[in-house]
């Protein structure tokens, strides 16, 4: 199980509700491009699990603030198939956490419940707003991902749900990593990626190279710059430091195995994630739009 917060929430509360209940949504191919023009039917309709669909809509509505609701997911894994009470603990749970020393009646939540892509997802939708002097309130500051990641990890601990940081996904990678095959061991390598940064573990590309490097334990490293390149890449950011140029930033980082020289033994992990310059903030809010685009927002 993981909890994800998306990164839009200035649009109308009718566009938000309605995509969360919507039969339809907008259709994409096998690289999440959307297909103009094209919507797909989920299979397994929206359902409803707790709050006031309306109530919230006008909520939203009537906040007239720049950020005017949060909203985001527990997602859980296929094989964690929680059961109905189950799912109402963790909605509870989330928010005992998310409204902490606040009356029941002090704020909004929605929960819809979705499963048209085989697994269980708890969608959220809060106003941002506290109910008794209708101040402005979010339930995920910045830095919230930590205290929201200790709630995912007691719960996945409590029920032995799937753990995006559980080492079983390590040696899923070293059995991968033993049959030489590059392209399915970037491929696994990327995906575990993907779920750091939806965990929120990954933020930028600091975080992102911390994190390639703990790969070593299964026997991959980042490829070292040369000493010359080395060398340039020093005299570049002096010179940028001193109001000069603005040195090229990477597009890519190459892993290799450790101990290894040849091309066999190298591979680039080349995708907008890989950028110096990407942040966590740029991917979540463009899958955000991804997901949302059927409302119009």
């Amino acid at each position: 199980m993981m909890i994800r917060f998306f990164a839009h929430g200035n649009g109308s509360g009718s566009a938000a509700v309605d995509y969360l209940l919507a039969e339809e949504v907008a259709a994409y191919d096998t690289q999440r491009h959307r297909i103009k023009g094209e919507t797909v039917r989920r299979e397994t309709l929206p359902e409803i699990s707790g709050g006031d669909a309306e109530l919230t809509r006008l909520l939203i509505n009537n906040n007239h603030r720049k950020w005017r609701y949060t909203s985001g997911v527990i997602a859980f894994a296929a094989s964690d198939a929680p059961t109905p009470d189950e799912q109402v603990q963790v909605m509870q749970g989330f928010e005992e956490s998310a409204f902490a020393g606040m009356a029941e009646d002090q704020c909004n939540i929605l929960w819809v419940r979705h499963q048209h892509m085989g697994n269980v997802e708890l969608h959220f939708l809060i106003p941002r707003v506290e109910l008794y002097d209708n101040r402005a309130f979010n339930a995920a500051p910045p830095g919230a991902e930590k205290y929201f990641n200790a709630f995912r990890d007691y719960w996945n601990a409590l029920k032995g749900w799937a753990d995006p940081q559980a080492p079983d996904r390590r040696r899923d990678l070293k059995t991968v990593f033993e049959t030489a095959d590059r392209a399915e061991l970037r491929e696994a390598i990327h995906t575990m990626v993907l779920q750091q940064i939806e965990a929120g573990d990954i933020r930028d590309h600091t975080d992102m190279r911390r994190y390639l490097e703990t790969l070593a334990d299964v026997g991959i490293e980042i490829k070292p710059l040369s000493e010359k390149q080395q060398e340039r890449r020093a005299k570049q950011d002096a010179l940028e430091a001193e109001g000069g140029k603005k040195r090229r930033r990477d597009t890519r980082i190459t892993l290799r195995k450790i101990g290894g020289e040849g091309a066999k033994d190298t591979f680039r992990m080349e995708d907008r994630i890989y950028y110096e310059e990407w942040t966590a903030d740029e991917y979540l809010a463009g899958k955000a739009a991804r997901e949302s685009t059927a409302t119009g927002e």
